[in-house]
Parts: C-alpha cells; structure tokens; sequence
C-alpha cells in the first residue's frame, strides 16, 4: 500500500463486477483512467465525442490487456441529443 501521497493505480481495488464510464476517454487521464479501470476488471465504457480517435484508444487498450472488457460509444457532452441518446442506449442495454 501506498505512503503519504504516493497512490498508484496498484492500490485500486479489484473493480470485477463493476461498469465505469470514463469520458475523454480516447487521450490523456481520461485514456489512462479507462486503462487502468479495464486493468481492474471494471467493464469500461470508453465515452468519446470522435468515434474514430475512440477506437483507435480502444485497440491500443487491448493491444496492452487482452483480457481487457471495454467498449467505446459515441457521446458529445455539448450535445443534449447526444447525451439522450447515450442513456437510453445504456438503460437498455444495463441494469444497474
């Protein structure tokens, strides 16, 4: 375990069971967050605006974690439209 401020992604908790929505998921702390959360065994929803950068994020996750459960859908947080239309979808699709 950690020491006075030196947390590591080793010190999360086993995330099995779990579904994370991470968004900005395809660069930066949202890319290491989805990484390191689907490294845990969280199911991971990678939540991007660009479809394309998204999946690119996503192979380069799985290239990195074969065991990786982690998906991409589309979602603009500047677009209610979109933002509808990603809880709908994970309504449907989730239970919990």
């Amino acid at each position: 375990m950690a020491k006075d401020g030196d947390w590591t992604t080793d010190d999360m908790p086993d995330m099995n069971g779990k579904i994370a929505i991470v968004t900005g998921a395809n660069s930066g702390i949202g890319y290491a967050t989805a990484s390191a959360l689907a490294a845990k065994g969280a199911h991971v929803i990678m939540a991007c605006r660009n479809e394309e950068k998204g999946l690119a994020a996503l192979q380069l996750i799985r290239a990195e974690q074969a065991e990786a459960d982690i998906e991409c859908w589309p979602l603009d947080l500047a677009d209610l439209a979109s933002i509808h239309s990603f809880v709908e979808g994970f309504r449907q699709q989730y239970d919990q």
